[in-house]
């Protein structure tokens, strides 16, 4: 964040809007407070949206203003973990919310059928997500291939849908 505000400052990019995806805990925000404040104050006149999600997606936006041949950029700033798990996790929310999903995942998309429709599954599937992604966000960078937080004993989500068994379907079906 500091080399973008050096950017700013220089006017080689103008930031339009920062938008910070956290969530309560603090300890997983990828910028402190003050940091952040002090940012803000280099970009003038950019909105600031605090927009925490259902899902507990982790990560900081900065959308900037024209930069190149009338182009619009938007800076994404999260850990390699939570990158990791949030190509994962972007399939499990298009399986859960009947949004369009190549068709080779059609195996992966009727495992969440049985979440649509019911509230109590879908509230549980959120906050299992929401753990999982304070846990990538949390640990040590890992090598290789990331391992995901199991279902928690106290949440009642089906066993397929656990994002090891997802991680593990998807990726025989992409070696197909």
């Amino acid at each position: 964040l500091e080399k973008l505000a050096q950017a700013v400052k220089k006017g080689r990019i103008k930031i339009k809007t920062v938008k910070n995806h956290g969530q309560d805990d603090s300890n997983l925000d990828y910028v402190s407070k003050k940091g952040l404040g002090s940012f803000l104050k280099i970009a003038k006149g950019c909105k600031y949206k605090n927009q925490p999600r259902d899902t507990g997606y982790l990560a900081l936006h900065l959308i900037t203003d024209e930069i190149q041949d009338g182009y619009n950029a938007e800076i994404q700033i999260m850990g390699l973990d939570v990158a990791r798990f949030k190509k994962l996790e972007d399939l499990c929310y298009k399986c859960n919310t009947n949004k369009q999903v190549p068709a080779k995942y059609r195996e992966i998309e009727q495992r969440f059928k049985k979440i649509q429709g019911d509230e109590d599954l879908k509230k549980d599937f959120y906050e299992y997500t929401k753990r999982s992604y304070a846990r990538q966000r949390s640990q040590s960078r890992r090598k290789g291939e990331p391992e995901f937080l199991p279902i928690p004993k106290d949440l009642k989500i089906p066993k397929d849908l656990d994002f090891n068994r997802v991680m593990g379907l998807k990726r025989k079906i992409d070696l197909k």
